[in-house]
């Protein structure tokens, strides 16, 4: 069987990096392994793991169908910026772009660009809100 790259663009196979962190067999270390396994979540539409990586604001803000039936198809996750959100922290901010197709049958690419503030609680990192960008 063939293995697939992982969705996240780490250059890990799938079954290396995210899936663990999405079947819930192992914990993300750093806030930039949730922010990674979170957009393999939202590429493979499994909204039950981006709720259970929420809390605060962001969970307040959460809408499972705008998940599931999003016409998005997502092409590539680039990590523009980190600060903190290693293993010892308690807090990281991760700014990134994810480029998409908006309708899978154009070939057209767009992008958005976030930070998003990451918050480690009961030694687990959770995504809490997203910073405003400059």
């Amino acid at each position: 069987m063939l293995k697939q790259n992982c969705y996240c663009n780490s250059g890990l196979y799938y079954d290396e990096c995210c899936k663990p962190f999405i079947e819930f067999k192992e914990i993300p270390k750093t806030a930039e392994q949730l922010m990674r396994s979170r957009y393999t979540a939202f590429c493979i539409k499994d909204a039950s793991y981006i709720k259970k990586t929420m809390k605060e604001r962001a969970l307040e803000l959460y809408d499972e169908e705008s998940i599931l039936n999003n016409p998005i198809e997502w092409k590539n996750l680039i990590i523009l910026d980190r600060e903190n959100g290693n293993p010892k922290d308690s807090e990281g901010i991760i700014k990134f772009r994810a480029i998409f197709k908006k309708f899978p049958n154009k070939e057209e690419l767009s992008y958005i660009e976030e930070k998003s503030l990451f918050k480690k609680i009961n030694e687990k990192w959770f995504y809490v809100d997203l910073i405003p960008l400059n």
